[in-house]
Order: structure tokens, then C-alpha cells, then sequence
């Protein structure tokens, strides 16, 4: 099972129940870049939120699409920046999640990226960009208490893509989803903590 899936994965070689999929010739496919879960129904989770770039942000992106001259970026912002191939040593395919800087930005909130590392072995999630700051908290307590109850390396893009790799990712995505929910709420870290120790346990 795949973890991220883009627009016309092939989920299953027969029609399934679910959301964010459609059915073609039988056969089920992805209708978003999103998370795909399986259980009694198939689900995929879109990765919501639109980022609006600055220049020199660190952000996470996933090609989508490859072509003779280059690769389209979801980077969760307005546009999917595009990547020349002359530009770039390494060779990629949809799918494939990367490290990006931003090099530039004009007035319609087009970018301009360099890649600078390919991400393997791990998995993405989503937040809303503007849930970035409360995930990494103040002098990083809150990435660093994830990784420690979740025993993963966590890389966090400003554009609220996450690459977690290792340890205990579910932990993560059951964490993110508390803290998206209550980001206005005071000593959240704290109550995090406490929380994480608890699902550790069960």
C-alpha cells in the first residue's frame, strides 16, 4: 500500500468504496495528492492548506509529473513550480519527495525552487502552513517532543509538508491532527506531553 498517492494512482485493480477516489475501467484511482488509507474504505486524505512562498523558505515538495524537459512540483502553494531538468543532476519520478529552497518569488506568488535532496525511506503528511509555527514551537520543543515519543526523524517544511521518517509514524499523525485542532490553545506543549505519553503506553 502506498502511502502519498497524486492524481490517477492506481489504488486497486477493482472498484472500491471510499473518498478522494474514482472508478475507470473497473479499477479504482486517486483523485488527489493525499494520504491513502485503507481499512473497510478506501480514503484519500487531500493535503490541504495553500503556502504563500518567501524567498529562502525550506520546503518539502512532491512531483507530480515528468516531462521531456523537467518535473511539476506540489509544493501545497498557488502554483506548482516547475524544475528544469538541464538544472539538476538527479534524476526523478512521480512520486518522489524532495527537499527545496526557494529562490525566488514575483507578484503572482510564482516560484522559483532549487532542489537540494532527494527524500527516501519515509512518509509525508500535511498541515496548513499556518499551523507550522505551533508544530515546531518555541526553540523546537514541539518537534523535538514528537520525535522523542515517536522515536522518528521529523523534517518540517514551511510550506506544512512533513517528511517523518522512521520510529513510530502514526504517533506523528495522530499528533498532528491534536495539534491542528488546538492551536490557539495555551501550554500546548505541555498538554502534548502529556498526551503522547499517554497513546505510547496504549
Amino acid at each position: 500500500m502506498k502511502t502519498i498517492v497524486v492524481p490517477g494512482d492506481l489504488i486497486s485493480d477493482k472498484p472500491e468504496n471510499g473518498s478522494g477516489i474514482y472508478q475507470k475501467d473497473n479499477k479504482t484511482y486517486s483523485k488527489y495528492v493525499g494520504v491513502l488509507y485503507k481499512g473497510e474504505d478506501t480514503q484519500v486524505v487531500p493535503l490541504h492548506g495553500k503556502y504563500t512562498p518567501r524567498e529562502g523558505d525550506m520546503i518539502i515538495g512532491l512531483v507530480v509529473q515528468e516531462d521531456m524537459f523537467g518535473y511539476i512540483v506540489d509544493v501545497k502553494s498557488y502554483h506548482m513550480p516547475y524544475v528544469h531538468k538541464r538544472s539538476i543532476k538527479t534524476e526523478f519520478k512521480p512520486g518522489d519527495l524532495i527537499l527545496c529552497q526557494v529562490i525566488s518569488v514575483n507578484e503572482i506568488k510564482y516560484m522559483i525552487i532549487d532542489i537540494q535532496a532527494k527524500l527516501e525511506d519515509g512518509i509525508l503528511f500535511g498541515v496548513s502552513a499556518k499551523k507550522v509555527p505551533r508544530v515546531i514551537g518555541k526553540h523546537r520543543s514541539m518537534i523535538n517532543l514528537l520525535e522523542k515519543y515517536s522515536e522518528s526523524k521529523i523534517l518540517v517544511g514551511a510550506n506544512g509538508y512533513l517528511f517523518v521518517k522512521g520510529g513510530k509514524p502514526n504517533i506523528v499523525k495522530d499528533a498532528l491532527e491534536v495539534i491542528s485542532k488546538y492551536s490557539q490553545t495555551e501550554n500546548l506543549t505541555e498538554k502534548m506531553e502529556g498526551y503522547l505519553k499517554k497513546i505510547k503506553v496504549e
